[in-house]
């Protein structure tokens, strides 16, 4: 275990015992209410467990009671919350569990500042850390954004540090659009990442996301693996609302993807999402 999640872990009965002595808090984020400065949301996206209860709250307060995000399953993201520019601490514990349970993960991230951004579990080095995905702020063109946290597919594959994404018409191949690095870990150089350059989010219905080896943009590249527009999820949610893959869709903003580890397929409704060769591609509307 690295200095830093050794750190992250020791911080956890620290909160706990500041809680015990002032009462604690009931509120998911501490003395945030009217400062959010940031919009955050939290994705599970490391398949050696199963739902957790999210608790964030600021590095230097006492721990929260309330989770900002409860029974947050494998392959599921939440919706965005408003959260302030100064150091956090996200704590992971089983979903249902108490609140002075043993943490799944802890992990102190850095200050969060003027746009939106992603908080992935996912493993490195077969401990679950998090990364931290810059997403998509919006203007005038509705766009989406893959972020790749597949971290074990990463390891397991050194050719594949980077990945290509695009849309098609079939699961198979695709027209590339961009290309997205591995995501970095709270703790590294790189707590951070901004990912690739985002697609413009107008697609005829029956479109098909993919991500595949690194490659040009324009170029067809075979699909590592792949996901259905149809199968685009509901903030916090498995829940696929827009039954014909037409995008934009109703009244959300754009869409984030992401490339994560997986060990089985991952429940949808009304379809489920495919995991092939330990990896899946998940995507979630972006509700701001």
């Amino acid at each position: 275990m690295t200095p830093q999640r050794i750190a992250a872990f020791f911080a956890v009965p620290s909160a706990l015992f500041l809680a015990a002595c002032g009462g604690g808090s009931t509120s998911p984020f501490i003395n945030n209410a009217t400062q959010g400065t940031a919009q955050v949301r939290f994705v599970q996206a490391d398949p050696k467990f199963g739902p957790v209860d999210i608790y964030f709250f600021q590095s230097a307060g006492s721990q929260t009671t309330t989770p900002a995000s409860s029974n947050l399953a494998f392959g599921e993201a939440s919706d965005y919350q408003a959260q302030t520019a100064v150091p956090n601490t996200l704590v992971a514990r089983a979903a249902g569990s108490a609140s002075s349970s043993a943490a799944v993960t802890a992990c102190n991230l850095p200050p969060l500042t003027n746009a939106n951004y992603s908080v992935v579990i996912a493993d490195q080095n077969g401990a679950p850390n998090c990364m931290v995905f810059q997403d998509q702020n919006y203007s005038s063109t509705l766009q989406y954004r893959v972020h790749y946290a597949a971290s074990l597919y990463a390891a397991a594959n050194p050719t594949f540090a980077s990945v290509s994404y695009g849309v098609g018409t079939t699961p198979a191949a695709f027209t590339v659009q961009g290309t997205s690095g591995l995501g970095g870990f709270v703790g590294t150089s790189n707590p951070v990442t901004q990912s690739g350059s985002t697609g413009n989010l107008a697609l005829a219905s029956g479109s098909v996301f993919g991500v595949g080896p690194a490659a040009a943009v324009g170029a067809t590249a075979t699909a590592l693996t792949s996901l259905p527009a149809a199968s685009i999820f509901a903030p916090g949610s498995f829940t696929e609302p827009d039954t014909t893959g037409t995008l934009p869709y109703s009244t959300y903003v754009g869409a984030s993807l992401y490339a994560i580890d997986c060990t089985t397929t991952i429940p949808g409704t009304p379809a489920p999402i495919a995991c092939r060769n330990g990896l899946a591609l998940i995507g979630v509307f972006d509700s701001k």
